[in-house]
């Protein structure tokens, strides 16, 4: 018997409790009276409610003009600062990686099958694209393992390149720029 008594209590304050939250929250919004609404001066700023408002956006909001003359430095600089990253990362490679980099290019140029060659001529030239393509096929296993075993540092090494490109690109896109702060608000 007690419980529900308190249950029903409970129930009843909480009740009257949203009620009374419910009728100040609808005089509070809805009072004629200036002195509840919501806004305040501070600091030579005027909040106010955004339908009260009724100043034109150029007098309200600030505005910033960015010249591309003084931006550009900070881009220039950014992009040095990458490279050189970039450079010093280079130079940090593993020997096995400096030796493979340097190695000279094969040329991937097979003859042309030429017509009139006599059988014996025919198989030689076959048994000597036969060897390149095995020779480019080792060439290329001993790439990817080489890959494999400094996935790190090709990782980050594409990570800096791709750094230094994005540096780049938003060097070329920097212009003249009007910004109005508040117009977003």
């Amino acid at each position: 018997m007690l419980r529900s008594k308190l249950s029903r209590i409970g129930l009843a304050t909480t009740l009257v409790g949203a009620a009374v939250l419910g009728a100040s929250l609808y005089t509070w919004t809805h009072s004629p009276s200036s002195f509840n609404r919501i806004y305040y001066t501070e600091d030579q700023y005027e909040w106010v409610l955004a339908d009260s408002s009724n100043a034109a956006a150029v007098t309200t909001d600030e505005i910033w003009s960015l010249s591309a003359v003084c931006q550009r430095p900070y881009f220039v600089a950014a992009i040095e600062q990458a490279n050189a990253t970039l450079k010093a990362y280079n130079n940090s490679m593993p020997d096995e990686l400096r030796v493979w980099s340097n190695r000279p290019t094969r040329q991937n140029i097979l003859s042309p099958p030429t017509p009139n060659l006599d059988p014996v001529e025919r198989m030689k030239q076959d048994a000597r694209e036969l060897e390149e393509r095995n020779q480019q096929s080792k060439e290329q296993q001993y790439a990817s393992a080489l890959h494999l075993k400094y996935m790190e540092w090709f990782f980050a090494r594409s990570d800096l390149e791709r750094k230094v490109a994005e540096w780049e690109r938003r060097l070329s896109n920097v212009a003249d720029q009007r910004i109005t702060l508040g117009e977003g608000n």
